[in-house]
C-alpha cells in the first residue's frame, strides 16, 4: 500500500464539497473517495488540503453530464524522499479568476510546483493534453532514487514506485556483476535512471531513446549528480549503433527496457548478429518478453529471470532477465 509518487484523478462537486473519484470498472461512473490506498503518505494529505481549499474558494467544477464548468482533473505528483510535492490543473478553459485560486496553491505545506493545462476535449484518451503552462513556484520538483538526484517536470516519465525501482535497479547492477572495464549501451533509456544507476560500475555508458526530450532530461541528470562516463543520445536505435561502431564504441553489454510492445525485431536480429556477451532485459510485459525471448535464444542462453512486484494491488508485473551470448 502507499507507493505509489503520482496520482492524476476528474474532479467533481458533490453537492457540499470539491471530490475526486475513479471510474467503476468498465463504466464512466464515478466513485468519489476520501482516500487512494496505494498513493503515498504525502499525496494522499496534500490532495485532502488541496481539495478543501479549492471548496473554499469556490471553483468552478467541470460536469460531464451538462458539459459544464471548468476543472477537469488534478495531477499530483509527490516524493516522499524529498517532501516536494507538483499540482498539475486540467482545464476546459483558462479563466482569470481560476488561475488566481490555482496559484494559491503554492501556499500549501509541500506544494512547490504549479501548473495548468487545458484540456477541451471530453472525449480523448489523454488527461494532459499540449503545453503545460507554470502558475507558480519551481518548473521542476526535486525526487531521489538511492544517491541519484533528479529534477522532475510536470511531463516527465519517472518510475511511480521508488522503493520497488531501487530495488529493480539493484537487480540489474547483480546481473551486470563485474564491470569496471565494460562499456554498456542503455537502450529505451528515457530519461536514463538505469544508465545512471549502473554508471560507478562501467567504463562507459551510452543511452539511447527516440524522445528527445527524455534525451535533454538524462544528460542533464548526469551533470548534476556529476557523472562523467554516461552520455545519451536520441535517434533510430539502429542508426544510432552504426554511428556508435564508427566511433569504435565497442558494446559489452545491453542493458534495454523496452515499452509495453517489447523490442523491434530488427533490434533483435542486430543483437544476434553482433558480439555482445551479456543482455539484461528489463520487461513490464510478460506477454512480449516471451516472444523477444523465443528469438534471442537462438544465441543467448537465458541465464534467469527475476520477478518483481513494482505495482502491488495490480496484476501488472516487471522482469529482469539475464542473457549470456551462447
Amino acid at each position: 500500500w502507499e507507493f505509489r509518487n503520482k496520482t492524476q484523478l476528474p474532479t467533481r462537486h458533490d453537492g457540499d464539497k470539491v471530490v475526486v473519484g475513479m471510474y467503476a470498472l468498465d463504466t464512466n461512473k464515478l466513485v468519489y473517495i476520501d482516500k487512494c490506498l496505494i498513493e503515498n503518505r504525502l499525496i494522499s494529505s496534500t490532495m485532502s488540503k488541496i481539495l478543501d481549499y479549492l471548496t473554499k474558494a469556490s471553483i468552478d467544477i467541470y460536469n460531464p453530464r451538462f458539459h459544464q464548468g471548468n476543472l477537469r482533473y488534478i495531477v499530483l505528483r509527490g516524493f516522499e524522499e524529498t517532501n516536494e510535492v507538483q499540482a498539475t490543473f486540467v482545464l476546459m478553459k483558462e479563466e482569470p479568476r481560476i488561475l488566481k485560486i490555482l496559484k494559491d496553491v503554492i501556499k500549501i505545506d509541500n506544494v512547490k510546483s504549479v501548473h495548468y493545462n487545458i484540456n477541451n476535449d471530453p472525449k480523448g484518451i489523454d488527461i494532459i493534453h499540449g503545453n503545460v503552462i507554470k502558475l507558480a513556484g519551481e518548473d521542476e520538483i526535486n525526487g531521489k532514487l538511492n544517491n541519484l538526484n533528479f529534477k522532475i517536470s510536470p511531463n516527465a516519465f519517472f518510475q511511480l514506485n521508488n522503493k520497488q525501482t531501487v530495488k529493480l535497479y539493484d537487480c540489474v547492477v547483480n546481473a551486470l556483476g563485474d564491470s569496471k572495464e565494460s562499456n554498456v549501451l542503455d537502450l529505451y533509456c528515457g530519461i536514463g535512471s538505469i544508465g545512471l544507476y549502473v554508471s560507478s560500475m562501467c567504463k562507459e555508458v551510452r543511452g539511447i531513446d527516440i524522445n528527445k526530450d527524455g534525451i535533454d532530461n538524462a544528460n542533464k541528470f548526469a551533470e548534476l549528480n556529476n557523472i562523467k562516463n554516461a552520455k545519451f543520445y536520441s535517434g533510430n536505435i539502429l542508426k544510432t549503433l552504426d554511428k556508435f561502431k564508427e566511433e569504435g564504441f565497442n558494446i559489452d553489454c545491453v542493458i534495454m527496457d523496452p515499452p509495453r510492445k517489447g523490442c523491434e525485431l530488427q533490434l533483435i536480429n542486430y543483437l544476434q548478429k553482433s558480439k555482445i556477451k551479456k543482455i539484461i532485459y528489463v520487461s513490464c510485459n510478460p506477454a512480449t518478453l516471451v516472444k523477444n525471448l523465443n528469438h534471442l535464444q537462438k544465441d543467448y542462453f537465458v541465464k534467469y529471470v527475476q520477478p518483481l512486484d513494482m505495482f502491488p494491488q495490480t496484476s501488472n508485473i516487471e522482469s529482469v532477465v539475464l542473457l549470456e551470448r551462447r
